[in-house]
């Protein structure tokens, strides 16, 4: 099933949707009847491109001198990289970006300046990617009239798809 996951350009929270309808969140959206919910860690990994714990440990297999320092090797790696982070948080334009935010200064010379000062904020707020096409991983689903409903074990009956769950109850998204 496919859809698209918005990021809030002021916090970390995170909202799906299918066919153009809410579908689930990171809040819970009990208020909202949302009975899916987001994980925020599986979200930020979409985000990024790039899971830190897998780096991490990738990192910590190829590059600890003793097998039993492979835990502080991750652990060093991981605050490295958030420091990393956290130190370029405000270097997030790409020359591209930059080009483009150029042009556009260039095209609203002839304009009044002051002005367009909420254009030239909605245009860098623009480049914020905050919408990203994802797809939720299913898992077949089967109708037991035994059971009473859909269950997850072999039957007969023809085979559904239902969204699968991590071990938290939240939608296991990947990025298309």
């Amino acid at each position: 099933m496919k859809g698209k996951l918005y990021k809030s350009l002021n916090s970390d929270t995170y909202w799906l949707t299918v066919d153009g309808k809410l579908f689930a969140d990171t809040e819970g959206g009990p208020l909202m009847a949302i009975t899916n919910k987001l994980s925020v860690k599986n979200c930020i990994e979409i985000k990024n491109g790039y899971d830190l714990d897998k780096l991490a440990e990738d990192f910590a297999k190829h590059h600890s001198i003793y097998p039993t320092a492979q835990d502080d090797t991750e652990y060093g790696f991981k605050n490295g990289f958030n420091k990393a982070m956290e130190m370029n948080k405000d270097k997030v334009f790409t020359l591209s970006d930059m080009k483009r935010a150029f042009n556009c200064g260039r095209d609203l010379e002839s304009i009044d300046r002051f002005e367009d000062w909420r254009t030239f904020t909605h245009f860098i707020n623009s480049l914020q990617q905050t919408e990203i096409d994802v797809e939720i991983k299913m898992e077949p689903c089967f109708y037991d009239q035994s059971l009473g409903g859909f269950s997850t074990s072999y039957t007969e009956d023809k085979p559904k798809e239902q969204p699968k769950l991590d071990k938290d109850g939240c939608l296991i998204l990947k990025k298309i």
